[in-house]
């Protein structure tokens, strides 16, 4: 799984999405305590159609059993999925509301909705008002200054990043 700027490569080398969630499913029912080096694991889900199964898999993940920088991804609500293309996964965030202040008097507003412990799987997702679909945003999507809108909730929403259109791109 180090090939995350070529995601799509893989998952074809594999046998395909519904084989890497096999894989999935099958490693966090083996594996309940997650370590750093495979937390990141629960974040591949965004690329079979099941993303879902990312909130549902970082909902299980203590914070306390992460450390650093996993923590704070894991807080935050999004990881750095592909770090080559900036591509950022959305996961389930643990705080209200964050602001990330940029130059020139700018910012980047993370503001989540119904952020309750049992609300781990997203409802919906705007950005500056408008409906967002894909599991994933980019690092140019971060640097136009907006408002990110994301709302919670206890039941999982399966049709989110159903499309291949919103799965994490890859490039070979």
């Amino acid at each position: 799984f180090g090939m995350m700027h070529n995601l799509q490569g893989y998952i074809g080398k594999i046998g395909g999405k519904e084989k890497l969630s096999v894989f999935l499913d099958t490693y966090f029912e083996k594996n309940k305590d997650l370590k750093f080096q495979t937390q990141y694991f629960a974040y591949l889900y965004s690329a079979t159609g099941e993303h879902w199964k990312t909130q549902e898999s970082i909902a299980k993940m203590s914070i306390d059993s992460l450390s650093g920088g996993a923590a704070v991804w894991r807080m935050l609500g999004f990881y750095p999925l592909n770090t080559l293309e900036g591509v950022f996964v959305w996961g389930n965030p643990v705080f209200e509301k964050i602001s990330f202040q940029l130059p020139e008097n700018q910012s980047v507003v993370f503001d989540v909705r119904n952020t309750k412990l049992e609300n781990k799987f997203i409802q919906s997702i705007q950005k500056n008002g408008v409906m967002w679909e894909k599991t994933y945003f980019s690092l140019k999507d971060w640097l136009e200054y907006c408002t990110w809108q994301i709302d919670m909730g206890s039941v999982p929403h399966k049709d989110f990043g159903t499309h291949e259109a919103h799965q994490p791109p890859s490039i070979e």
